[in-house]
């Protein structure tokens, strides 16, 4: 029986990046006046940015508040405020490089469109187009090359949170030009903004980034963790299993990967097989890898299935990696 060990705490990736463009309705100074305070509301915000608005309602994000096993958590944590900066964060921009504050409004929204681009009543983004929708500014902090936003709470270790930000700067890959949304905002190219009346794009196509936030809980994304690499002897296989992510794995305590690997005849048949857990008590930093020896083989199998535990025992959330490689056959 696999176990690892339950601590309470809060459960979030990394935080979200709103790109502000131009919202194409013309209004007057009161109405922009009267609209300053619907900056905190992200469906004000789904107005003009309905895509960005979709994407984000289906992250971890934006459910970070809400999340039952979130909230379960904190019923368990001797000091739960230590985790509301975080999870309902009021502008991380004004507090740069400092962990954000937490808001005492709005806490549904959890890591909402405000937290990340809105920084004294001003929306910022990477261009700084000016709307009559809003104020709206360039910050540097959103120029390509920037993680600051996210580093700001996955740098810290909280509860069973493990500081995934700090084993990325320590990693070569800030140096090779990489950020956070390298992996986790796919590339997209569209009209940020639409006309809330008819719903057109406005505005040019450009190149940004989706809102999706991809993270533990995307099988897809997830198995870009794993390499599975092999090297077939005439009377042994080396087999190693590389962490390809850009920190260690996995970033939180209640989650884990059961590893399986398996020797194959050239029928398929299972000639030798062995288990090893990747968990939070015992990690696999960037780069590294697990090794096993296996007999002389024709193919090599491995699967990796992902485990969560919250409080109620450990749950299988099903196989993320599958991968067979064969020996040449010359």
């Amino acid at each position: 029986m696999v176990s690892f060990p339950f601590i309470a705490g809060p459960l979030f990736f990394l935080a979200s990046l709103w790109v502000p463009f131009a919202n194409p309705g013309a209004l007057t100074g009161e109405t922009l006046q009267d609209k300053a305070p619907t900056l905190n509301k992200p469906k004000a915000c789904a107005e003009c940015h309905p895509k960005q608005y979709d994407e984000w309602k289906g992250t971890l994000h934006a459910k970070s508040w809400v999340d039952e096993t979130y909230q379960q958590a904190l019923k368990h944590k001797r000091r739960p405020r230590s985790c509301y900066a975080c999870h309902i964060p009021a502008s991380v921009l004004e507090r740069l490089p400092k962990r954000p504050r937490p808001r005492a409004e709005l806490k549904d929204a959890g890591i909402s469109c405000s937290s990340c681009h809105v920084k004294e009543g001003v929306i910022q983004g990477n261009l700084g187009v000016k709307t009559d929708a809003h104020p709206s500014a360039k910050s540097p902090v959103f120029a390509k090359g920037s993680s600051q936003l996210c580093i700001s709470c996955h740098k810290s270790k909280v509860g069973p949170v493990l500081p995934v930000a700090k084993d990325f700067l320590a990693s070569p890959l800030p140096k090779k030009g990489k950020t956070c949304m390298s992996c986790h905002m796919g590339k997209v190219m569209r009209s940020i903004a639409v006309d809330p009346k008819t719903g057109k794009d406005q505005g040019p196509k450009r190149k940004g980034r989706s809102h999706s936030i991809h993270g533990p809980t995307d099988a897809k994304f997830l198995a870009h963790a794993f390499r599975l690499q092999a090297v077939f002897g005439k009377e042994k296989t080396q087999i190693q299993i590389q962490n390809r992510a850009g920190h260690r794995i996995p970033g939180l305590l209640m989650r884990a990967f059961q590893v399986e690997v398996l020797a194959l005849d050239g029928k398929g048949k299972t000639l030798w097989s062995k288990r090893s857990l990747i968990s939070g008590k015992a990690s696999l930093a960037f780069g590294e890898a697990l090794h096993f020896q296996a007999p002389k083989a024709a193919a090599i199998q491995a699967k990796v299935s992902h485990l969560f535990s919250a409080g109620k025992g450990i749950k299988n959330l099903g196989i993320i990696y599958d991968k067979t490689l064969k020996a040449s056959k010359n």
